[in-house]
């Protein structure tokens, strides 16, 4: 079963400079994103009015489709940047808090489903040897659906494993490493979560790769220009790293069970 989590808060903050690199980011990126998302709700709103003949003119089904893109885009982008940046984490008795103040937002421990640390080449200060900083999400089923941090990677790795001590949730390391459900009951269901979490990974991974792959072959069967092979090999080279990483988050869902049987058998051993 779960421990009791202790009664003393643990809090874990976001640097300065951290949240500068935030702010600039969203600065940058948030108008492209929801230029993107309006492109996407135009695609079927144009079908919709010019399909229907909506509007008198031509410069009037234009407003309506600007007017259907900003009104689609907009909820769609609020609802998908919330909750995503976290500058700080407080694990309280009983429950996980997001954030500070009034924007803070909190969340019971049994609501938490899924706990995960980025990996190294995900990692802020990459090609430095060591990362400055490493994204730590926690995903829910309560709002918000998702939240992450960003923290050095030994705070990272310490945050984690106390929030998957206090929640007993499935989790997934900095290492790779799978931390499964101490409690029986919910064992089955947080093996089921992680297997989710890879398939989610490997099997985009593993058709791009073979998709890869497959455009190389045909290329090469049709008269390649041997002066342009090395591009070509740049994109095998990227179809073999991607294959073999799908085939690898693939290879991790399929043994969670048989570690998930372990694990059981070693509490019960325990227990003797």
């Amino acid at each position: 079963m779960m421990d009791t989590a202790p009664a003393e808060p643990r809090v874990y903050r976001v640097s300065t400079r951290q949240k500068v690199g935030d702010v600039a980011l969203l600065t940058l990126m948030t108008p492209v994103f929801f230029a993107m998302l309006g492109l996407l709700v135009a695609i079927p709103a144009a079908a919709v009015i010019y399909g229907a003949g909506l509007g008198d003119s031509d410069a009037q089904r234009a407003r309506m489709l600007v007017g259907s893109a900003i009104a689609g885009a907009l909820p769609l982008g609020l609802l998908a940047l919330r909750g995503q940046i976290c500058w700080s984490w407080t694990l309280l008795g009983d429950r996980l808090r997001f954030g500070a103040g009034w924007l803070a937002r909190e969340v019971p421990y049994d609501q938490i489903k899924l706990i995960r640390a980025g990996q190294h080449e995900l990692a802020r200060g990459r090609g430095t040897g060591k990362p400055s900083a490493v994204p730590l999400l926690v995903e829910t089923s309560a709002r918000p659906r998702r939240c992450r941090i960003w923290l050095p990677p030994e705070t990272a790795s310490e945050a984690l494993e106390e929030l998957q001590r206090r929640s007993d949730a499935p989790a997934v390391t900095l290492a790779g490493k799978e931390l499964l459900p101490r409690d029986p009951a919910r064992r089955a269901v947080g093996v089921a979560r992680l297997q989710r979490f890879y398939y989610g990974i490997g099997i985009p991974l593993v058709v791009g790769g073979l998709a890869g792959f497959g455009f190389v072959i045909a290329v090469a069967l049709d008269g390649m220009d041997w002066s342009d092979a090395g591009d070509f090999l740049e994109v095998a080279a990227a179809a073999l790293t991607a294959l073999l990483g799908g085939l690898a988050a693939l290879r991790k869902a399929k043994r969670l069970p048989r570690k998930a049987r372990r694990q059981a058998a070693a509490q019960l051993e325990s227990t003797k």
